[in-house]
């Protein structure tokens, strides 16, 4: 962006050079223009003693010593008045030279400042594309016959607002940038390309029909595709219209795309919200304590404890997707503090707790997992309404995320953490009893204790 607005404003400036005081036009012309004068003056002086002399010596025969007396006089008051109108001349068109200096860079700075808004007012901030404002007002040219036909296309960021809230939006504008770039390095020429909205972009291509516009498409998508599997993957959504007769009008070729693009978005959008959480579980599996393992052990202990509450079939398949994705919020979470190896401090603590809710916002903006949303908000909630983020008690917490809570403490207990050493199932039983009532549900403590850790202990003893 900032190289795109200095090369406009060099452009607008053109040869309005902002130059060095030191090596200006301006003084070095003062400056000899300040010599002349004082050669003028001194040519004048000295011809004025010559010939005066010369009328004095014709009038006066016998004065020697008095005109000696007299040149050395007029020598003297040529050099003196000469160095000093040269000094004063030559100050006053110092003076006037800084004060030209300072009025030039006065107008130049103006100019550049002109320069910048002019730019500013016409382009995004963000990507350096031209905006909608550009676009509108340039597309106007285009609807002369000589133009066509002439094709709109309108791409759409899916899952921009996901992105903003997990990784925050500073990778939200990374990667409206890298999509910006793809646009720019596949329409170079002969097109107007903007940015029409939020997460919204749009291109005008004169004289291309569909097929070639369609190709040049399939282009950027071929690159989108391939830099997924690089960084965070994109998903975009498009939708193209073209103008062929002369009494259509660009601004309904923008509305047939723009319904085309929404059409393609609705059919789209779950695939690409899928894309995006699938995105974050990898990536939270390898930034984070949890594993692929981790999820696999709570499903699994999980679904035993819920058969034996008599959970129905519709909530175990919800358990299940629960299970795995019970801690997607600490994606948001910072690498610091997710391994740190000791107590958290409070700010630690505060920051760390906030992740339940990230939680809730990535998967409440999923239809297809929102049903799960409200327990990944509360798993952490304690049956004596010490927990987060709303203090709830008792049966008051959702029965899963009473089931998960539990679950989860005994696989954190019995596997090393970056902060500690893991417990043994006898001594995760301990624990798990001593908070019975407390942090956990009492009787599913209970029922979990006797009728899946007992036996996974009995199990073990018989191999």
């Amino acid at each position: 962006m900032k190289r795109e607005l200095g090369k406009y404003i060099n452009e607008k400036l053109g040869d309005f050079d902002i130059f060095d005081k030191k090596d200006s036009v301006e003084t070095k012309y003062y400056s000899k223009l300040a010599i002349k004068i004082t050669g003028i003056y001194l040519f004048f002086g000295l011809a004025w003693i010559i010939i005066s002399d010369t009328l004095v010596g014709a009038l006066v025969t016998d004065r020697f010593l008095l005109m000696n007396i007299s040149i050395i006089k007029g020598w003297l008051y040529v050099v003196i008045t000469g160095a000093l109108i040269y000094f004063l001349v030559s100050s006053a068109m110092k003076k006037i030279s800084k004060t030209v200096f300072a009025l030039h860079n006065e107008v130049a700075e103006q100019k550049k400042r002109e320069a910048e808004i002019l730019f500013l007012s016409y382009h995004d901030l963000l990507t350096g594309l031209h905006n909608r404002r550009y676009f509108e007002e340039e597309i106007k040219k285009y609807e002369n016959e000589r133009n066509l036909p002439v094709t709109a296309i309108l791409w759409d960021v899916n899952g921009l607002k996901i992105v903003n809230d997990v990784f925050g939006h500073f990778a939200g504008d990374e990667l409206l940038k890298r999509f910006a770039d793809e646009l720019s390095s596949v329409f170079k020429t002969d097109s107007i390309l903007a940015r029409w909205g939020g997460d919204e972009f749009a291109v005008l291509l004169p004289n291309i029909s569909a097929n070639e516009a369609g190709d040049k498409c399939k282009e950027v998508i071929a690159s989108i595709e391939s830099h997924n599997q690089k960084s965070l993957p994109a998903s975009i959504s498009w939708g193209m219209a073209t103008k062929i007769l002369c009494e259509d009008t660009i601004v309904n070729t923008l509305k047939h795309a723009e319904d085309m693009l929404y059409r393609n978005k609705l059919t789209q959008i779950d695939s690409s919200r899928h894309n995006i959480i699938e995105s974050i579980k990898k990536t939270l599996y390898e930034k984070d304590i949890e594993t692929e393992e981790h999820a696999e052990r709570l499903k699994d202990l999980s679904e035993k404890l819920g058969k034996l509450v008599g959970i129905s079939k519709s909530e175990e398949k919800e358990l299940e997707i629960y299970a795995s994705l019970h801690d997607i919020g600490k994606i948001a979470i910072s690498d610091s503090i997710l391994n740190k190896k000791g107590k958290l401090n409070p700010d630690e603590w505060e920051k760390m707790k906030k992740h339940t809710e990230v939680g809730y916002r990535i998967v409440k903006s999923v239809p297809e997992l929102a049903g799960v949303a409200e327990y990944i908000l509360t798993h952490h909630e304690r049956w004596d309404g010490g927990g987060y983020p709303k203090g709830i008690s008792g049966t008051d917490i959702p029965q899963l995320s009473r089931i998960v809570s539990i679950v989860d403490a005994f696989d954190a207990m019995t596997n090393n953490r970056p902060y500690k050493k893991a417990m043994s199932i006898e001594e995760a039983i301990v624990e798990i009893k001593e908070n019975a009532g407390k942090q956990f549900d009492p009787e599913m403590a209970m029922l979990f204790i006797d009728e899946v850790l007992n036996k996974k202990m009995e199990a073990k003893d018989d191999l």
